[in-house]
């Protein structure tokens, strides 16, 4: 599996799977000689959580496996980030819809200058994002027909008709007015918080580019 589609597909799936009336957090900070650690943060919400819930209720059925397990996958999510070559590791899910995770090394959707760090979201790897996820979460996934995720153009108007129609406007409602912050600290230690709405990460059809400045 290629590095850099392993931790974009970390990335991407917990701000896919962030949405809907939830607490989730981003952060990138330097370590040096173009190394970065990355930090991720997610609380889902009760409607998401049941929409997975009902989603994974057919999948646990045929594994035979029992409802109400862990909604994150955390030695599979753990393997695939060692894998990547990433280092320092730490992830811990305190609840079945919470997921602390950390880890470091050097990426190539991150820059540093002597002054400034960058993190750059494009198109291209949120579509390469769903060929490298485990069959079950992917099989999740394409519950939200995400046009980032199938090469679709769409507004944010067009996406919200679209969800509305398969889950109903209350889980649409919340789609809509959810956010992410996304946390950049400099070289120097400066630290810039984004606020994005999620719904602009799952109709991505540019690249989207987040600063220390």
């Amino acid at each position: 599996m290629n590095r850099a589609k392993t931790i974009y597909t970390t990335i991407y799936l917990i701000c896919l799977m962030a949405f809907t009336g939830c607490t989730s957090k981003l952060s990138v900070k330097p370590l040096g000689n173009d190394q970065s650690r990355i930090g991720i943060s997610i609380e889902l919400g009760n409607i998401l959580e049941e929409t997975l819930d009902t989603a994974m209720a057919g999948l646990n059925e045929i594994e035979g496996e029992q409802a109400g397990k862990n909604i994150f996958d955390l030695p599979s999510i753990k393997k695939s980030i060692e894998n990547a070559g990433c280092k320092n590791i730490s992830i811990s899910s305190p609840s079945r819809t919470s997921l602390n995770l950390s880890f470091s090394g050097k990426f190539d959707f991150i820059e540093h200058t002597q002054t400034k760090t960058t993190l750059r979201i494009t198109p291209k790897f949120m579509q390469e994002f769903s060929k490298s996820l485990g069959e079950e979460f992917n099989s999740i996934m394409d519950l939200f027909m995400a046009p980032a995720l199938t090469n679709e153009k769409m507004t944010k108007e067009e996406y919200a008709d679209l969800v509305s129609v398969v889950y109903g406007e209350k889980l649409t409602d919340e789609l809509m007015k959810s956010t992410m912050e996304i946390a950049i600290t400099s070289p120097k230690g400066k630290e810039k918080v984004h606020k994005i709405l999620l719904a602009d990460l799952l109709i991505l059809s540019e690249e989207k580019t987040f600063t220390s400045e």
